[in-house]
């Protein structure tokens, strides 16, 4: 019932409050946020370990199985119209972040010379604030994908994190 719902639907035995924040069971800094880790009922809740749920763990798998063949790793996410890349639990940027908001600016250009709205750049840090467990520094610190990116999708500041399908493919 509720729209805005951030985790998936796991129960756990004995308790009334539903699941994990998939977005935090990523193991970079797994749990450091102790207030939302020791918190079940917490919308950033990240589980009881790093990949403990079937969702991370099976795109983890897909990801060390094909990381070799990597250069680019993008997810996306609603909303605030930014290109985020690593890293989140720190204000440090990694070694390479001028490449990084090189090719995060040329992309940006690229958008925008088809129309597209403008998008900031910035550190997952710098726009959402210190997070931990979170996918985008799994994959750089992990994987050693050098290219790596959260894409905040726009909208039309009316509603928030819904984000409407003509929205999405522009």
């Amino acid at each position: 019932s509720d729209r805005m719902w951030a985790k998936n639907r796991k129960r756990f035995k004995d308790d009334e409050c539903l699941g994990v924040n998939l977005n935090h069971n990523w193991n970079s800094r797994w749990g450091e946020e102790r207030l939302y880790r020791e918190n079940i009922c917490s919308w950033k809740y990240p589980g009881p370990f790093p990949f403990s749920e079937p969702e991370t763990r099976a795109v983890s798998e897909f990801l060390v199985r094909h990381a070799k063949n990597m250069r680019v790793f993008i997810s996306f996410a609603a909303y605030g119209q930014t290109l985020e890349y690593p890293f989140g639990y720190t204000d440090k940027e990694p070694k390479d972040a001028n490449d990084l908001e090189e090719a995060a600016q040329s992309a940006i250009e690229a958008v925008q010379k088809i129309g597209g709205p403008k998008y900031e750049v910035s550190t997952m840090f710098e726009n959402d604030g210190y997070s931990t467990g979170n996918m985008i520094d799994w994959v750089k610190g992990s994987l050693g994908i050098k290219y790596v990116y959260n894409v905040q999708l726009r909208n039309d500041k009316q509603e928030w994190f819904i984000t409407r399908p003509e929205n999405i493919l522009p």
